[in-house]
């Protein structure tokens, strides 16, 4: 399992996949995915460009997404990967795997909805055909105003 919903989302600054810092902090008044992977998982390798086409669809949705690799990744092997899948959202290297050992995670993808308060609003964790669908539908929601469903996904990954 993933950081507990109702938890307060940890706060970080990572080195970015373009040199610069990425950095989430709590409280930004937005809604805010962090997509957790790394590029030698399969399961990322189907799910992240997948994502990154549905997030790119919800261009006009007042959220924020930041993306964090996480196990062997360097920058340089992030940036790859990274540019392959089309996902061109901001992407920090967790390469001390002190992000990961905070938001307890064991398995990617994962992604970490954050409300605008800073507080864990849900989690779906490993490679399940539903995600996509389940990130598409919370970003509708998100863009209607109305409640995120209230479930979270785990799967294998």
């Amino acid at each position: 399992m993933a950081i507990p919903v109702g938890s307060a989302a940890p706060e970080f600054t990572l080195t970015g996949t373009d040199g610069g810092q990425i950095r989430f902090a709590r409280g930004a008044n937005e809604h805010t995915f962090l997509v957790f992977w790394k590029s030698s998982c399969p399961y990322c390798q189907e799910y992240v460009p997948q994502l990154g086409a549905v997030f790119q669809r919800h261009s006009e949705a007042p959220v924020r997404v930041l993306g964090v690799a996480v196990g062997a990744d360097t920058a340089e092997s992030a940036a790859r990967f990274q540019q392959s899948a089309n996902f061109p959202f901001p992407t920090g290297v967790d390469e001390q795997r002190e992000v990961r050992q905070a938001y307890q995670l064991f398995r990617v993808p994962t992604i970490v909805l954050v409300d605008p308060t800073g507080e864990v609003l849900r989690t779906y964790i490993g490679g399940r055909g539903e995600m996509v669908t389940a990130i598409d539908d919370a970003l509708t929601s998100i863009e209607k105003g109305i409640a995120v469903a209230g479930y979270d996904l785990e799967g294998s990954g």
